[in-house]
């Protein structure tokens, strides 16, 4: 597989502060992804 950049833009983010489902997602899919040898960036505003 070829790697790729990847950039995902979420409003949240799993961190220290409890999130909701999405911010959950996110986190996951970025480890995900760059576990699997992707560039993953993550736009957090």
């Amino acid at each position: 597989m070829t790697s790729r950049r990847i950039t995902l833009v979420a409003d949240q983010i799993l961190g220290y502060f409890r999130t909701g489902g999405l911010g959950t997602a996110t986190t996951f899919l970025a480890l995900a992804l760059g576990r699997m040898g992707h560039d993953v960036e993550v736009l957090h505003f």
